[in-house]
C-alpha cells in the first residue's frame, strides 16, 4: 500500500519514508497529476498485438466448446456410470493417472472436451490416449486442445486430428510427427 505525505517540510517528508519505504512524499507546490500517478498501481500496459491475439484466442475457444462441448469432472462420472462418492474420481484417473483424456481451464473450473468421449459408451476414445502418450508433456491445456483442430502437413494433404478420431493409429502419427517437431524446433535454440 502506499502513504502519501503532502508536506512543505523536507525533513518531515524524510522521516517518514525512512520509517515507511511505502511513504512517497510530495511537496505541496507537486502537480496534482503527480500525485494521481504516484496513487495508481503500477501494472504493464499491454500492446495492440498482445491484446488483438488474445482476443482471437478467446475467440477460437469459444468456438471449440461451441462445437464440441465439454464436461465437467462430475459430469463425466455420471457419463461413466460411476457409482463413487468422490464425483471427480473418474476424471481424474483418466486425465492424470492413465492419461487418456485432458482437461482445459475456462472460468476457474476444469473442463474435459467433448470429442474425447465416446458417445455411445461414455468412455475414453483410445485415439486421444494415443496421442496424449506421444505429444510433448509440455502441450498441455488450451494448446493441446487446438492441436486437434490445427490442420497438420501428410503424405496425404492437410489433416486435422478430429478429422481422423476413428483412426487411433493415424492419430498417434499425427501426434508422433509433432513431437518430432518440437524436438526439431528445441535443437535450433
Amino acid at each position: 500500500m502506499v502513504h502519501v505525505v503532502i508536506t512543505e517540510d523536507d525533513a518531515i517528508a524524510a522521516d517518514a519514508q525512512a520509517r515507511d519505504p511505502g511513504v512517497v512524499a510530495f511537496d505541496l507546490d507537486e502537480p496534482f497529476d503527480r500525485v494521481v500517478e504516484a496513487l495508481m498501481p503500477h501494472r504493464d500496459v499491454p500492446g495492440p498485438g498482445l491484446l488483438a491475439q488474445a482476443r482471437r484466442n478467446a475467440s477460437e475457444r469459444l468456438a471449440f466448446l461451441e462445437e464440441h462441448g465439454a464436461l465437467t469432472a462430475e459430469e463425466i462420472a455420471d457419463l461413466a456410470g460411476s457409482t463413487a462418492r468422490n464425483r471427480r474420481q473418474t476424471a481424474h484417473r483418466w486425465s492424470v493417472q492413465e492419461r487418456c483424456i485432458f482437461g482445459v481451464e475456462h472460468h476457474g473450473r476444469t473442463l474435459y472436451l467433448g470429442f474425447q468421449f465416446d458417445p455411445d459408451t461414455g468412455r475414453p476414445q483410445p485415439a486421444v490416449a494415443a496421442a496424449l502418450a506421444r505429444l510433448p508433456a509440455q502441450l498441455t491445456g488450451w494448446a493441446l486442445a487446438l492441436w486437434w483442430d490445427t490442420p497438420l502437413p501428410t503424405t496425404d494433404g492437410w489433416v486435422a486430428p478430429l478429422e481422423v478420431l476413428h483412426d487411433p493409429s493415424r492419430v498417434a502419427r499425427l501426434a508422433e510427427d509433432e513431437a518430432d517437431r518440437w524436438r526439431h524446433d528445441a535443437g535450433d535454440l
